[in-house]
């Protein structure tokens, strides 16, 4: 496992305030304030007979199995996988949120998807979200998920019909083209199931290429968080290759084709094709080292 790369996140978080969610809830047929799928997580009935029939087929454990939820929000959700018999860490960004799952008897801590410790996904068996489409890989933050890609059963992303059917009519896309840059770098597995309302999607890596991912992350907080490199945008050069084989102890190629697989998760964004971005910081190879990466 690794550290996060950023301590801290700026969230929007005025539409998920505990005050307009009350404003919501009181007045659902006229709400205009934000889009109303912001709220299912309140209003949707979780059916843990039915869960549990979706989580069997998905080969997902429910008794004891540790599950962090990834912005929690109001809790429902969180509540049901406890029901269900997992053992439910709490996460959110918002202090009120998480004082009303301590209130709900959760373990709860302060955290977005991108600032998760290291220590909280050590003793993670798989991460679970309800409608945080936040962190999903559609920009600069494919580090965030593959992070929780890492855990054990990696990731489950559950969202309601209502709510998929919203996002895939204003967006055009769903949930599977979020992780299509996953794919060739890490050959992401990926099953779905549902239940009479809810949409269960299991994300995960086996396990060869979840080692993959665990050096991926490795290298990465090393380029973000090394001292030396603080400036906005770093040249990744052969004397930082070199400092990377000796760091993680393996050999040169192993660190050229890394790179690699963090170039093709995140290239795209910038309007130079040949550089990629991390969250607010950019990297660009060195011509030294695009000629060994294509010889690697």
């Amino acid at each position: 496992m690794s550290d996060p790369l950023i301590d801290n996140e700026v969230i929007e978080t005025k539409p998920f305030t505990e005050a307009i969610v009350n404003e919501y809830l009181q007045s659902s047929n006229t709400f205009e304030k934000h889009p109303l799928w912001h709220y299912q997580q309140p209003e949707t009935i979780f059916d843990n007979k039915q869960i549990i029939a979706c989580l069997r087929k998905l080969e997902i454990p429910t008794l004891d199995n540790r599950a962090t939820i990834v912005g929690g929000f109001t809790g429902q959700f969180s509540g049901c996988l406890r029901d269900i018999g997992m053992k439910v860490t709490f996460t959110d960004p918002m202090d009120e949120w998480v004082r009303n799952a301590s209130n709900l008897g959760f373990e709860s801590f302060r955290y977005s998807a991108a600032n998760l410790p290291k220590i909280i996904l050590e003793k993670t068996d798989i991460c679970a979200t309800f409608e945080c489409y936040c962190f999903l890989p559609c920009s600069s933050e494919g580090i965030t998920c593959l992070r929780l890609l890492t855990t054990k059963q990696g990731l489950l992303f559950v969202e309601s019909k209502l709510t998929h059917n919203a996002m895939r009519k204003k967006c055009g896309s769903g949930l599977k083209h979020s992780f299509h840059r996953f794919v060739a770098p890490y050959c992401i597995s990926r099953m779905s199931r549902s239940t009479s309302n809810l949409l269960l999607h299991h994300i995960w890596l086996e396990e060869p290429y979840r080692r993959l991912a665990e050096l991926d992350c490795k290298v990465a907080e090393y380029l973000y968080c090394d001292p030396k490199n603080d400036q906005r945008t770093i040249l990744i050069s052969s004397e930082m290759v070199k400092q990377l084989v000796e760091k993680m102890d393996v050999s040169e190629r192993i660190i050229l084709i890394s790179l690699e697989r963090l170039f093709q998760l995140h290239h795209g964004w910038l309007d130079d094709p040949d550089e990629f971005r991390m969250y607010i910081k950019s990297f660009k190879f060195t011509p030294d080292v695009c000629v060994a990466i294509a010889e690697s």
